[in-house]
């Protein structure tokens, strides 16, 4: 129980606390210009609680509870698992011990899943709007710069309007 305990504050010391906690801004996105994208992206990624310990946990835990009631059941002979307990080599307080192990991380891998689920849901969205914006930019930034381009090779010249609907249409 003391490894669970300490396996638990570990995790927990990378979270970011009540006193310090990184909010996720509420500002449109479409309102932001590329740097502050960035760092917001980049603020996002440093705080986002990660889910790879308490996934560890689980498995870990998963593993020793199923590992220790196979061998508690599959060891046990015609008197029951008391002939485990008892003897000259009593290996059933190994496998009620992988057992009590296996219990004490499920139990905490689970419960910090389960409060790391919903502020990474949320920054992981603002990411996903993020990016899209970032991409949407670069997409048009192209567009932006042959416009400018344009304009500064011919100052005076005004550019020749747009083809009518349907012209693409006719040959000449």
């Amino acid at each position: 129980m003391l490894v669970t305990l300490a396996l638990v504050s570990v995790l927990n010391a990378g979270e970011v606390g009540a006193d310090g906690e990184y909010l996720v801004s509420d500002r449109p996105v479409k309102q932001m210009t590329r740097p502050e994208l960035q760092l917001e992206l980049k603020q996002l990624e440093d705080n986002r609680p990660g889910i790879g310990g308490p996934i560890a946990m689980t498995c870990v835990g998963a593993g020793l509870a199923a590992y220790g009631t196979i061998f508690l059941l599959s060891a046990s002979g015609p008197s029951g698992t008391g002939g485990l307990f008892s003897g000259s080599f009593p290996v059933g307080y190994l496998f009620a011990a992988m057992l009590a192990a296996g219990a004490g991380l499920i139990v905490p891998g689970i419960w910090l899943w389960w409060n790391r689920r919903e502020p990474r849901r949320v920054m992981g969205d603002r990411m996903d709007a993020i990016t899209d914006r970032l991409e949407w930019l670069d997409t048009h930034r192209g567009e932006r710069e042959r416009r400018r381009y344009r304009a500064q090779e011919n100052p005076g010249e005004v550019p020749p309007p747009p083809p009518p609907p349907g012209a693409e249409n006719y040959q000449l």
